[in-house]
């Protein structure tokens, strides 16, 4: 460019890769001297344009078209069938939509096609069904009822216990009490204080033989 120190823009490109910061932009070439790369030959090369049939999805031409995937390694489009069922029940001649309502299930029977059923328990030795029976409870007077509902409003003096802070604190110092005595604690140093009791024991009976003695031995004054 005139008076300008960075190079022309068409090689500006060019410049940048000079830089080690920069990425060199790729580079290609065409060769003059390429081969074209021979063509296999198939089981259709001797026909010509016109003179086979085209593969296609839907087939409107039987004589120019066929198929897709029946010629050809080509992948055939999917294909859908669905099922036919009859609308109208046959036993009945009803639509089903009408006769079975949310799809339940309906008693084919009608009044008077079968045997009517009594319902009731009879005993084996009558004949006739026996009629039908029920049991009432037996009311409560309303004496009874009134002491039930006076009753059952709040308990009555001395029935309860009023919680007093002293007696939880008596309660828990008897319980620490009753497990300190199921424990049984035992002395670490019984032993030591046997053996020291025992030579005290023994000293002092000793002490008492030799004053014993020396009162007998001392001579009565006349």
């Amino acid at each position: 460019m005139l008076h300008s120190k960075e190079p022309d823009l068409l090689n500006y490109s060019r410049y940048l890769d000079n830089f080690s910061d920069k990425r060199r932009a790729p580079a290609c070439t065409i060769s003059f001297n390429e081969k074209v790369k021979p063509i296999g030959k198939t089981a259709a090369q001797h026909l010509g344009p016109g003179q086979y049939k085209r593969d296609v999805d839907f087939v409107d031409d039987k004589f120019q078209q066929v198929r897709k995937g029946g010629l050809t390694g080509s992948a055939s489009a999917p294909r859908f069938s669905f099922g036919h069922d009859s609308r109208v029940d046959l036993p009945t001649g009803v639509m089903k939509g009408v006769i079975r309502p949310a799809n339940n299930w309906i008693n084919p029977l009608g009044p008077g096609q079968y045997n009517r059923i009594d319902g009731t328990e009879r005993h084996n030795r009558v004949m006739w069904p026996s009629s039908q029976a029920w049991t009432v409870p037996k009311g409560e007077s309303a004496q009874s009822i009134r002491e039930k509902k006076g009753t059952g409003i709040s308990p009555g003096p001395g029935v309860y216990d009023l919680p007093s802070f002293f007696d939880d604190v008596g309660r828990q110092r008897q319980e620490a009490m009753e497990k300190s005595r199921r424990r049984g604690h035992s002395c670490h140093w019984e032993n030591q204080f046997g053996t020291i009791f025992r030579s005290i024991h023994a000293s002092a009976t000793q002490k008492r033989g030799v004053i014993h003695a020396k009162v007998a031995a001392k001579p009565s004054s006349p």
